[in-house]
């Protein structure tokens, strides 16, 4: 059952008190299910930076790329993975075709 908007409304004024204004790590298993849809729609507003490192590979091949995003606004993850996935393709062409 979707939470009530009153009730989203208060997760998101608690969140804006209570996120610092300097990074800090997080657990999101931590969050309930209201504060983390919370914390999607500010980060969606552009109101919250997300930072976040991963590692991706080819099956079978030798490269492996890491990396870590900065992504804000409702694009903004999708933005990240467009330079992510602009700067392995150097690397993964040749094998992929």
């Amino acid at each position: 059952m979707p939470d009530s908007p009153d009730t989203l409304e208060l997760a998101v004024g608690e969140l804006l008190r209570r996120i610092p204004d300097t990074w800090q790590t997080y657990r999101p298993d931590d969050l309930t299910q209201t504060q983390s849809q919370a914390l999607s729609l500010l980060i969606g507003a552009g109101m919250v930076e997300r930072r976040g490192h991963g590692r991706l590979r080819m099956l079978n091949h030798p490269v492996t790329v890491e990396y870590t995003y900065t992504a804000t606004g409702e694009y903004g993850l999708a933005a990240a993975f467009e330079k992510v996935c602009a700067a392995m393709w150097t690397d993964w062409q040749e094998a992929y075709n």
